[in-house]
Parts: C-alpha cells; structure tokens; sequence
C-alpha cells in the first residue's frame, strides 16, 4: 500500500474537501481524486461519499480512520526516533535558530563544539519563531536558539523543556513609519503604546510570551490595543503592515539594522524587560545534546555580550518563509526524508 494513499485519506478526513486536503499536501486535487480512488480499490469499497456540496466518510472509512490514524502517528514517531538515534550515533548535532536571530553565533557555536569533540558536527536549520518549541518536540532539532521576551526564570516553565544558557540581552525599541506622531520621540513607554494601535506577535504563541512581548495593559491599568494582523512569523509581513503608518511594533533595537527597510525607523521602548538569546532543548538527557550544552555554557561564560555579533555587512539576508525553511546538511549524510503529514488533534467522533 502506498503511504500517500492513507495520507491524502487522513488528511481528507479532517478538513473534508478535496481543495484543502490538495493544499495541505501541496498537490493538486484531481491528486487526491486519483489517490482516494487508488485506496477504494485496495480496500474494495468507498470510503468516502463526494456530493457538489460535501464530502463525507462512510462507515468503511470511519473504520479505517480509526484503525489507520493511530498506526500513522505511530510510524511517524518511529521516524523520528529513528532520526534522533541516527544524528547521535553519528555525531550529528542539529540546531535550529529562529529566523530573526542574524548573527555569527550558530558558526561560532559549532567552531567550538567541533574543536570541543573532533568527529561531531553541527547542522544549522532556519527555523520559523511561530513553531517557538515544536521543532524541539518532534525532534526536528536537537537544540534551538530563540529569542525570549524575559530572563529565563522569569518564564514559565514549558513541560519537557530546558533552557540555558543566555548568550545575550537586547533592549526593546518601537518600530514605526517615519511619519507615525511618535517617530520624533526620544524613547516610548508603555503608557504611550495605550494611545496608538500596537501589532502584537501571532496567536500561535503562548498567552504568556504575548503578554511579556506586549503586556495587554500598561502599569496604570489602560488597555493596550494590540491588532493580530499578521500569522507568518515572517517580518517582511511585518514591515508592509508598519509601513501604512498607524500601527507600530515592539521589537529588539537593532532589528532594522539586522533587517533594515526604508520608511521605517525605531524608538526606544521603556518599561519592558530586554529580551534575552537563549538555547533550548529536550529535558531529557542525550549524550551528544548535553556536549553541545557544556560547550555551550562555556562560550557563555568566555564571551558575555549585550548585543549578539553581526554577520559581515555584505552577507545577504535570510528572510525565508517558513515554507521556505534552508536545511543544511553534512556531507555524506544523504538526502533528507520527505517529513510525514502533520495531522491535527481531533475529536472523536460520536
């Protein structure tokens, strides 16, 4: 059985429509059509009924969604597992940076784990800062580097996460359209957002990181506007939106030296916590992950900075999409597997 027919059939049973289900797994729908009908004739019944309106499982395929779906997931974590083992055996370590970190640190990082374990290697993959610590929970990466609102202890604790160390702080600044009425201010305060529309960070974040990115109220009980008018995680986005002119966007200082677009500018941003640069990972202990870690720890500790360093003025920007995430391999590691479809939480049904 081809496991792209149980794929588009799961799928299919989820979002009920050929369009959707073509979109989720980049095909077209006339794919799906040949794909479900390839099932029906393995199977020898429908297991689906398609009207011009709607699209439902018939009791075959509720038979089969019960007994394919879990037996799906099931090979996915065998997947993983096996990725898992394969990077440590071979002395692989994957770390994955959110897309807004630029700097040298993921290279400096690997420069000295490699000097600290000859034979180890680093992977670096560009990672979505929407996903915050899914990469690490489905064994993407091994490690992530992201960027938090607050000091680590300040955070919540996210269960079967660890985080630590800090390789830098960052102080808040307001990005904002040249011509906003706050652009000529020397710094901002949370009590000035309270006057003007504020774009918040996408709802894929946890509540607690939203209210410590952006609190919903200022220090005097007013309410901030905040407008989720954005879901990429992507900052060109970011910047179309800012750059109509009413909205602003709190964010690090140096973001637009990082990722500068004319017509914008930044304002110091008072009242907030600096944002600190930390590695995260699995809870759980794996024999290359707490090398990285020690290493890591002890570049920390060597090298303290406020500012993360710069990559060289000439080196082009990485603003790639999520779905355009760059995945760099070691040699002779092979061609990467095509990831299994990501299938949604779902009810049972009655």
């Amino acid at each position: 059985m081809e496991i792209r027919e149980i794929e588009a059939f799961l799928v299919l049973a989820e979002e009920l429509h050929f369009g959707r289900t073509a979109e989720r797994l980049y095909v077209s729908p006339a794919r799906v059509s040949q794909l479900i009908q390839a099932l029906e004739r393995r199977v020898g019944a429908r297991v689906v009924e398609r009207t011009s309106r709607a699209v439902r499982l018939t009791p075959v395929g509720e038979q089969l969604l019960r007994d394919a779906g879990p037996a799906y997931q099931g090979l996915g974590r065998a997947i993983t597992g096996a990725q898992i083992a394969a990077r440590q055996q071979g002395g692989v370590l994957r770390l994955g940076v959110w897309q807004t970190i630029r700097s040298t640190l993921p290279s400096d990082l690997g420069a000295a784990f490699e000097a600290d374990h000859p034979g180890c290697q680093e992977q670096v993959t560009i990672q979505s800062p929407v996903d915050l610590y899914e990469p690490l929970r489905s064994g993407e990466v091994d490690a992530l580097l992201i960027r938090l609102p607050a000091a680590p202890e300040a955070m919540p604790a996210e269960p079967g996460i660890a985080v630590g160390p800090v390789f830098a702080t960052e102080d808040r600044a307001v990005v904002m359209a040249d011509d906003h009425p706050l652009a000529s201010r020397a710094e901002v305060s949370l009590e000035d957002l309270a006057d003007h529309e504020v774009l918040g960070i996408p709802d894929a974040f946890p509540g607690y990181f939203q209210d410590l990115w952006v609190p919903p109220v200022t220090p005097s009980g007013r309410l901030i506007l905040r407008t989720k008018g954005w879901s990429s995680g992507h900052l060109d986005d970011v910047w179309n939106l800012v750059a109509r002119g009413h909205l602003v966007y709190p964010t690090i200082a140096n973001i637009l030296d990082l990722f500068p677009r004319p017509g914008l500018t930044t304002v110091p941003l008072t009242g907030l916590p600096p944002c600190h640069t930390v590695l995260a990972r699995r809870a759980t202990h794996a024999a290359l992950v707490d090398a990285f870690v020690a290493t890591a720890a002890a570049f920390a500790a060597d090298s303290p900075r406020r500012d993360l360093p710069l990559p060289a003025p000439h080196a082009k920007l990485n603003l790639a999409r999520p779905d355009e995430v760059r995945n760099e391999r070691a040699p002779g590691s092979g061609p990467g597997l095509r990831p299994l479809v990501q299938l949604r939480a779902r009810a049972a049904r009655p």
